[in-house]
């Protein structure tokens, strides 16, 4: 009877949990999109279309740019690599496994997270360089520094991999709560000898790159409430690094800055999030869980400005392009915010794939869904004034930004 109820528990909790990718109605109804004056002009340039994408899961698969080419795969294990600005593809491979998370840039490699196991493959023709087995499921984008790749595991467990064979170097064990969110905190690489990483368990712990040996730990979030949903404690978030302070962000705790020296708290505030922060030089911005955009001053934490318009469209992490942010939402829509004051300058939707030129005859059957499946769960890549958008149907969608006339 005890084990019934103990499976009848995480059977709710996990459909309750599933509603943050797209599988329920959430209980807050997305905001409605309204109107605002256009400050940017975006000219679609090219689509593509990646099969059946994630297939309707919450993976962190994304669009990745380097120079002249833009890397992107699906969870059937399909990588594609395209000439960035023509869209001309340069060529395809099936890795025959399935991917949760990638491509991260690994110098002249692409790294990609499956089923208990890490690929790497060439830049230049997709060939495999090595396959390591891990003991869980990577869903968080694996992080490189030379010699070492670092990932994190499903399980809490930590583990970094030799960059040129995939042999493991060396694994650190953290416990994971027995509810937490299905997702890991991608590592922070930090210099020539350090990593960060954020925990189920609401710590963030720096470690030895070279031997993964403790170096010190923060509590960002303490288990609170009576339930086990309310004292999920996730830091998942990607973490943002300048100037020797890491700025980081729990699921249904605090924003954190922490000095990248020992570890100390230098300030907190009431603002969760799962999806990650970015900085500049003097602000730091982060989408809240309940959708609501801040930017605080990196110093203090003080509020510079907080936008409201986007609450509740489940927003994926911001990404900077000059003097804006971009979001993606729940529904296939990108919004343009001004750093300056946070103002919504420009927005559009990625395409049905119906709208793209005709599929190849070798393309898989694309993936035809809900509404929720068209969910941009990735900042898009940002090359430049050219940005490159990955919805979870795997439709590549690139445009062109540019100041509208009456601004220039």
């Amino acid at each position: 009877m005890q084990l019934f109820k103990s499976f009848a528990l995480l059977l709710a909790v996990s459909l309750l949990l599933s509603a943050c990718s797209g599988k329920l109605a959430p209980i807050n109804p997305p905001s409605e999109l309204g109107a605002f004056q256009a400050e940017l002009e975006l000219a679609t340039r090219w689509g593509k279309q990646l099969g059946q994408g994630s297939f309707g899961y919450h993976l962190k698969l994304r669009t990745l740019v380097d120079g002249e080419r833009v890397f992107a795969a699906n969870h059937a294990g399909r990588v594609e690599a395209y000439a960035s600005r023509s869209g001309e593809r340069l060529w395809r491979i099936e890795l025959n496994s399935q991917l949760n998370t990638g491509p991260a840039d690994a110098g002249e490699m692409l790294l990609f997270g499956g089923m208990a196991e890490v690929i790497a493959i060439r830049k230049d023709d997709g060939r495999e360089v090595w396959r390591s087995p891990v003991s869980s499921e990577i869903l968080a984008l694996p992080a490189w520094h030379h010699r070492i790749v670092v990932v994190h595991g499903g399980d809490g467990n930590i583990i970094g991999l030799d960059a040129h064979s995939g042999e493991q170097r060396w694994i650190h064990r953290e416990s994971v709560p027995s509810l937490s969110l299905r997702g890991t905190g991608t590592p922070l690489i930090v210099g020539d000898d350090g990593v960060v990483v954020g925990t189920a368990s609401g710590k963030l712990i720096a470690l030895g790159l070279q031997d993964g040996k403790p170096v010190w730990e923060a509590v960002i979030a303490t288990a609170r409430g009576r339930t086990e949903l309310e004292r999920i404690a996730d830091v998942d978030a990607d973490l943002a690094l300048v100037d020797a302070v890491v700025y980081a962000s729990s699921y249904q705790g605090v924003l954190s800055a922490i000095s990248l020296g020992g570890g100390q708290i230098l300030w907190n505030r009431d603002i969760a999030s799962s999806t990650g922060i970015v900085a500049d030089r003097e602000q730091i911005y982060v989408s809240a869980s309940d959708g609501t955009v801040w930017a605080l001053a990196r110093s203090s934490g003080a509020t510079m400005w907080r936008q409201p318009a986007l609450q509740y469209r489940r927003l994926s992490a911001p990404v900077q392009q000059g003097n804006y942010l971009i979001l993606g939402d729940y529904d296939g829509y990108l919004h343009w915010l001004h750093k300056e004051d946070g103002r919504l300058v420009a927005r559009t939707r990625v395409r049905d794939w119906r709208e793209h030129s005709p599929l190849p005859s070798d393309s898989e059957q694309p993936f035809v869904g809900r509404p929720e499946d068209r969910a941009v769960l990735m900042a898009p890549a940002v090359s430049g004034n050219w940005v490159y958008a990955l919805d979870k149907r795997g439709v590549l969608d690139v445009y062109e930004v540019s100041p509208v006339e009456s601004s220039r």
